[in-house]
Formats: structure tokens, sequence, C-alpha cells
């Protein structure tokens, strides 16, 4: 399974404080083993786009075929904006 992350996600990704970074990196291995973690949930309007909590900030990942898809690590304020922009 891969895990592709969007460009726009490295750069969100490298901001952050370092103790949430290695949450996120964790997290992210996870969804390259098994697809889905216990904490993620279906985003409503979107297809196959899901979110996972990681205390403060949301990562928005996308199911495709081939495996994951990270496209937005954000603060939970900025997140939902952030992908009504993107879509």
């Amino acid at each position: 399974m891969t895990v592709e992350i969007w460009p726009r996600a490295v750069k969100d990704l490298k901001k952050l404080p370092k103790i949430d970074q290695l949450a996120i990196t964790a997290i992210i291995r996870k969804l390259g083993i098994t697809r889905v973690v216990s904490k993620n949930e279906k985003l409503q309007g979107f297809k196959n786009v899901y979110r996972i909590r990681v205390g403060k900030y949301r990562l928005i990942y996308l199911l495709v075929k081939s495996g994951v898809e990270i496209i937005i690590i954000a603060h939970r304020r900025e997140a939902y904006n952030l992908l009504k922009r993107l879509w």
C-alpha cells in the first residue's frame, strides 16, 4: 500500500511543533499499513475523504485504489476551510 503526501501537507507538517510532527508521522505510517485507523471519520459531502484527529490538528486524506493520499495537515480551525478551497 502506498502513501502519497501532497506538497501542501508536507509544508504544513514542517511548520508544526516537533511532538505533533512525531504523532502525525506515526499515524501516517499506520495508514500505510492498514489504510484505516481507529480514529478516522468519513467527511460528509466528499467522496472517499476521511479525517483523523491528532490533538488539535487534523489529518485529512483521500482513499484511492493504490493506497492513501494525504491532502491536508492543519489546525482544526483551518483544516476544513482549506479543504473547501481545494475541492
